[in-house]
C-alpha cells in the first residue's frame, strides 16, 4: 500500500506533537510505503515573510520564495530526526531533490511535474520519506512557493503522481463538517462527503482543505481522508464515489461584509427553499441562487446569527 499523508503547522508545533506524529507514522508504516507532506511549524511563514519585507519592497520575487522555503524545509527536517529517534528509517527530500518541477510567477506557482524516482527507490530501502510542502523548484533549480495552502496542493499532487492508496490530510479539526466546529458546536461532521462537493466547500471558505487541493482531487480522482492528528479517531473520506452533502460557509468580501454560502447535495425541494428564504428575511442580506447554492452578501456582524439560523433548518436537532 502506498500512503501520502501531510501534517499542518499545528500538527508539528513542538516536541510533543512532533513525537506524536512520528509514532502514528510509525504505526501506519506497518501497513505500506509512507511518503509525508509537512508544513511549516506555527506561525513560521508569517515571521519570515515580516523578516524579508523589512529589508525588500520586492515581494513575491526569487528571494523572498527561498526564504519562505525555510519553515517546510525545518519541519522536514526536524520529523525525520524525530522518526529515526524512535527507530524509523526516515529521509528527508526538499522540492529540488525529489523533484518537484514549477512554473509560474514565484509565490504562487503550479506544479508542473514531479519525478518520483528517488521517493521510490528509498521506499524500496524501507525508508519513510518527509517532503517539505508549499515548494517545487524551476528549471534553473531555483525554489519556486506555490501560494498559501500550497502544503496541501503538494499532498494531492504527490499522492497523484505516486498513484497513492490513501492521502491522508492531517488537521486540527478531525473531518468535514456541515459547518466549522471550531465556531459552531452544532456542527454535523460527515463520515464521507463527494469530492465536488468538497471543491465547492473550499472555494466557499471551509477552510479544512485548500481549493487548489480539492480541485487537484477531483481532477485525478484522488481519494482523500480529512482527519486530526490530535486524537485517535476517524475522518471524513473524500471521494468521487462519496455522497454528496449540504455545507455551509462563510468568507469575508471585504472588511465589513461576507458572504454566506448553503452548498446544495441537490436543488432543495419548495419547502426548504421556503424556509431557508424566510430565515433569510430577517437579515440585511443580498441573495443569489444558483440551482445548485444560495449564497447572501450581508454585514458581517450577522453572519453568524444568519448561518445558525440556515443551520437549524437544514439540520434541526431531534
Amino acid at each position: 500500500m502506498k500512503i501520502v499523508q501531510k501534517y499542518g503547522g499545528s500538527s508539528l508545533a513542538d516536541e510533543e506533537c512532533l513525537r506524536r506524529v512520528a509514532a502514528r507514522i510509525q504505526r501506519d508504516a506497518q501497513d505500506g510505503n509512507v511518503l509525508v507532506v509537512v508544513s511549516a511549524q506555527g506561525k513560521t511563514t508569517d515571521a519570515l515573510t515580516e523578516k524579508y519585507r523589512q529589508v525588500s519592497s520586492e515581494f513575491p520575487s526569487r528571494e523572498s520564495d527561498a526564504l519562505l522555503v525555510c519553515g517546510e524545509l525545518a519541519s522536514s527536517a526536524l520529523l525525520a530526526a524525530t522518526l529515526r529517534s524512535i527507530g524509523v528509517d526516515a529521509v528527508s527530500l526538499h522540492g529540488g531533490q525529489v523533484p518537484i518541477l514549477a512554473d509560474g510567477p514565484f509565490g504562487n506557482a503550479v506544479i508542473q511535474r514531479i519525478n518520483t524516482k528517488k521517493i521510490r527507490k528509498a521506499w524500496r530501502r524501507g525508508q519513510v520519506v518527509v517532503v517539505p510542502g508549499f515548494q517545487g523548484v524551476d528549471r534553473e533549480g531555483s525554489f519556486m512557493t506555490l501560494g498559501r495552502g500550497g502544503s496541501d496542493t503538494s499532498a494531492v499532487a504527490l499522492a497523484a503522481a505516486l498513484r497513492a492508496d490513501r492521502c491522508m490530510i492531517f488537521t486540527d479539526v478531525d473531518g468535514v463538517y456541515s459547518v466549522d466546529p471550531r465556531r459552531f458546536p452544532e456542527a454535523v461532521r460527515f463520515p464521507s462527503v463527494n469530492t465536488a462537493t468538497m471543491v465547492s466547500l473550499a472555494e466557499n471558505g471551509a477552510k479544512v482543505l485548500h481549493p487548489k487541493a480539492a480541485m487537484l482531487a477531483l481532477e485525478h480522482d484522488v481519494p482523500l481522508e480529512i482527519l486530526t492528528s490530535f486524537a485517535d479517531r476517524e475522518g471524513t473520506m473524500v471521494s468521487l464515489r462519496s455522497p454528496e452533502r449540504i455545507g455551509i460557509t462563510v468568507k469575508p468580501v471585504s472588511e465589513e461584509i461576507s458572504a454566506v454560502t448553503v452548498i446544495f447535495d441537490l436543488p432543495p425541494n419548495g419547502k426548504t427553499l421556503f424556509l431557508l428564504t424566510e430565515a433569510m428575511s430577517y437579515f440585511d442580506g443580498i441573495p443569489y441562487y444558483t440551482g445548485s447554492a444560495l449564497q447572501v452578501t450581508l454585514p458581517t456582524q450577522h453572519a453568524d446569527d444568519l448561518i445558525r439560523a440556515f443551520h437549524g433548518i437544514l439540520y434541526p436537532v431531534e
